[in-house]
């Protein structure tokens, strides 16, 4: 079976690029690469997710590697068009409660293109997740009894370490 290869995420940088491993544990050469997106800004952590069995009464979960990536430009023009558009609300709700039209001020964007600037610069690849998929049936049911025997060793192994 051939798997894939994937760089992983450091620090506040984000790229992925995948190519098809030769063999299994063997990476695949340079050439083989592609980059499927990169930024300078976009980060990856762990997140909890429920372990699906069928039982509301299960507290087993598990932990999945995910990355995101953003573009801080795009941020910046969005927030400009979400701040004029609140200056707009004001400016109506003022007219609404009775202060002359003529003393309020509403404003827009000077650029014709302003309301679709900010999509254009979506980076391609804006979240990503490479992980196994685990079968539930291969897990044990965690009880609340196990989950709190597991935080106070854990509460313990914390106390003794500062």
């Amino acid at each position: 079976m051939r798997s894939l290869n994937c760089p992983q995420v450091q620090g506040w940088y984000f790229s992925r690029a995948l190519g098809i491993q030769p063999a299994l544990g063997v990476p695949a050469r340079p050439e083989d690469v592609q980059t499927i997106g990169h930024s300078e800004f976009g980060s990856s952590f762990l997140s909890l997710e429920k372990i699906p069995m069928g039982e509301k009464s299960n507290r087993s979960y598990r932990s999945r590697k995910r990355s995101l990536n953003w573009s801080a430009e795009q941020v910046a023009l969005l927030l400009q068009l979400v701040s004029m558009s609140l200056s707009n609300v004001v400016s109506a709700l003022r007219i609404a409660n009775g202060v002359s039209p003529a003393d309020v001020k509403f404003v827009r964007p000077v650029e014709k293109d302003a309301f679709e600037r900010p999509w254009r610069l979506t980076p391609r690849v804006t979240s990503f997740t490479m992980d196994y998929e685990l079968d539930p049936k291969y897990f044990e049911k965690t009880t609340k009894q196990q989950l709190r025997k597991v935080l106070r060793s854990t509460d313990e192994t914390a106390d003794s370490d500062c």
